[in-house]
């Protein structure tokens, strides 16, 4: 029940365009003030990478015109894995999966990724037509 209510307030969140900020609100009422603030801003930032990433791929893919994907890390100071600026700047074709630091990923925030290679991610990706 937990984690449909979960999907339920992610959804339509993503549907209502709301930032990070606006999102961790959302989770603080939710847990009703039993994460902390970097929890839920945690959860927010990890799941919503993921979604919007995912998203994208699937519009590239019904697009039938994009023909690679390029990951783009963040690349920023002191938050950036080194696997992940390893792989910025990586293309695939866009049926194929990224290699970042020994996993097979879509795109990032794939949450078929470890814990370590997903949560906190703020990298993206760009077409290649």
């Amino acid at each position: 029940t937990t984690w449909l209510e979960l999907v339920d307030i992610l959804t339509q969140a993503e549907a209502d365009g709301l930032g990070i900020q606006a999102i961790t609100e959302l989770l603080n009422d939710f847990y009703e003030g039993k994460k902390s603030d970097w929890q839920t801003e945690r959860i927010g930032r990890t799941t919503m990478t993921g979604a919007d990433n995912a998203g994208t791929l699937e519009a590239w893919e019904q697009s039938g015109v994009v023909k690679s994907k390029t990951w783009l890390s963040a690349l920023a100071p002191d938050r950036t894995r080194d696997a992940h600026a390893a792989a910025h700047g990586q293309s695939v074709k866009i049926s194929e999966k990224f290699e970042v630091d020994g996993e097979s990923l879509e795109y990032p925030g794939d949450p078929n990724g470890s814990v370590s290679n997903i949560v906190n991610c703020l990298c993206g990706m760009v077409a290649e037509v």
